[in-house]
């Protein structure tokens, strides 16, 4: 089986930089089950409390986008920040178990 897509994630923030109240943005294609794993995720990331000049994050909105591609058993997963210059991006490679 192969197949690729991906979801965004809009969300809020907190003063403790935990992201509230997301919601699916965007995702291609539907019904694969992106939007689910997305939000899923949401819920175990947190970001920094305070912008880079000092202010506050909370009440800000944090964008998601989780790159997904699937080949037979190996599973790729990138998470990325829209707009964000050399912004966080993080890669998870699941392969086949032996």
């Amino acid at each position: 089986m192969e197949l690729s897509g991906k979801a965004t994630a809009a969300c809020s923030l907190t003063a403790e930089g935990v992201l509230v109240g997301c919601w699916i943005a965007s995702v291609e294609p539907k019904d694969q089950g992106f939007e689910l794993a997305t939000l899923k995720m949401t819920t175990a990331l947190k970001t920094k409390r305070f912008t880079r000049t000092g202010e506050s994050v909370e009440g800000g909105t944090y964008m998601l986008v989780s790159h997904f591609d699937v080949s037979g058993c190996r599973f790729t997963l990138r998470l990325t920040t829209p707009g964000a210059t050399n912004g966080p991006s993080t890669t998870i490679v699941r392969g086949c178990e032996p």
